[in-house]
């Protein structure tokens, strides 16, 4: 069997007061553009992007890379989730966070 870290899509936020008061283009940017809820992507342990049905934004994979790899290597990196081998993580962007689902898979 080969462990997988699914990355779930479970919260897209916006900002958009934040966007108004620090961005060129304001609220008309949106939430991110490349999650919505629900969205899942895979990823094999490699040095490439997590896989799934369209582009991993590279700054949030960045953001998430720590948590990936630990659940890939098998750590339990946090004790207080009601799940092993799991994690909540998000992108640090402030205007338009995305919160993703990390969890252990074996195929």
């Amino acid at each position: 069997m080969m462990r997988k870290v699914k990355i779930t899509v479970i919260k897209v936020y916006f900002f958009p007061e934040l966007a108004n008061a620090y961005l060129k283009d304001g609220e008309s940017v949106g939430p991110c553009p490349y999650f919505k809820k629900g969205d899942v992507f895979y990823w094999d342990g490699s040095d490439g992007a997590p896989i799934g049905k369209k582009e991993f934004c590279p700054w949030a994979r960045n953001d998430i890379r720590r948590a990936m790899k630990a659940i890939y290597e098998g750590f339990n990196p946090c004790d207080w989730y009601n799940q092993e081998h799991m994690e909540i993580e998000c992108c640090n962007d402030g205007i338009r966070p995305v919160v993703f689902k990390l969890e252990a898979v074996e195929e």
